[in-house]
């Protein structure tokens, strides 16, 4: 799995498993921060709309 690919998934996991996005491992200036929020962000959005259903 690229690195890229990879941070993504990690924030997904991270969303899964109950950590807050400010448990983010990658620090602001290392490229896959954003990727793992985006990863992160992605699996909150999906669970609103699983939790809560459409807007």
């Amino acid at each position: 799995m690229e690195k890229s690919e990879s941070a993504f998934a990690e924030g997904v996991d991270a969303f899964a498993r109950g950590k807050s996005r400010a448990e983010c491992p990658y620090p602001s200036e290392d490229d896959r921060q954003k990727l793992w929020l985006e990863g992160w962000e992605t699996a909150k959005r999906a669970d609103d709309l699983y939790v809560d259903g459409p807007p």
